[in-house]
Order: C-alpha cells, then sequence, then structure tokens
C-alpha cells in the first residue's frame, strides 16, 4: 500500500468511527476490545496479523508487519500521534473537528490529498469546523 491509500483509508475509518480507539484506562489503542474501535494505524493491520501483544509496541515496533509495507513510518507516526494526543486534549464531538485539522497538517507535510469529506467538501479545512455525521 503507498501513502496516499493508507492516508486516505485511515482518515475514512476515523471520520466514520467519529470517535478514538481508547481503553477505559484512557490509553489509546491499535484495536480497542469491542472490536470496532481502531486507531488510525490498527486500521490497517489485517485481522490476520493482529496480535494483541501490538498494543504495547511503538509504530516503528510494527513497521515490519505485511500490511504496513509500502507506507513511510514517519506518516504512520503522524496519523497516530494526531490519533492519540487529540484523544488526550479533548472528548466527544471536538475530537472530530480538531482530527480534521490534523488531517489536512499530515497531508500538506506528506504531500498528499485529503479524502472528499462526508458533507462533500473537497478537504477539510481549518475554517470547516462543522462535521456532519456520515450517512
Amino acid at each position: 500500500m503507498d501513502n496516499q491509500s493508507a492516508f486516505t483509508l485511515m482518515v475514512q475509518h476515523l471520520r466514520t468511527q467519529g470517535a478514538p480507539s481508547m481503553g477505559d484506562d484512557r490509553n489509546c489503542l491499535y484495536r480497542h476490545p469491542d472490536g470496532v474501535r481502531r486507531c488510525a494505524v490498527g486500521v490497517l493491520i489485517s485481522t490476520t496479523e493482529y496480535n494483541p501483544l501490538y498494543e504495547n509496541l511503538s509504530v516503528e515496533g510494527l513497521a515490519g508487519l505485511e500490511s504496513l509495507q509500502g507506507i513511510e513510518v514517519s506518516l504512520l507516526r503522524a496519523m497516530q500521534s494526531a490519533h492519540d494526543l487529540t484523544a488526550l486534549s479533548v472528548t466527544g464531538s471536538e475530537w472530530a473537528k480538531r482530527m480534521e485539522d490534523q488531517y489536512v497538517v499530515i497531508a500538506k507535510k506528506f504531500d498528499l490529498l485529503v479524502p472528499l469529506h462526508p458533507c462533500g467538501v473537497p478537504q477539510a479545512t481549518p475554517q470547516h469546523t462543522e462535521v456532519c455525521q456520515p450517512a
């Protein structure tokens, strides 16, 4: 998978999910025990490759996984940091709004395109503060 494909999948997943993947202890998780929520990097890890022990590893520790081949580790780290730090600083719908700003920053840094927003906005911008609910 290349950077653009990975970025698009991560952004679309987080927008649809609408909330971070966090445990009760407020630690971010690649894959939540509910089996549904995943962080940006967690959504890229195939079900057959996933191991609960990965929860204790940094993104660099997962770089050898087949699912993550072809994706720059620095992009994975940027998306993981955006997910985790935003989750620790805000809650509720504010998380989704702040993540929209992060997508723009990360896309610019890695020369990527922000995928179409579910509201139909070509790309999220700092001025776009209302986050819609996907259909």
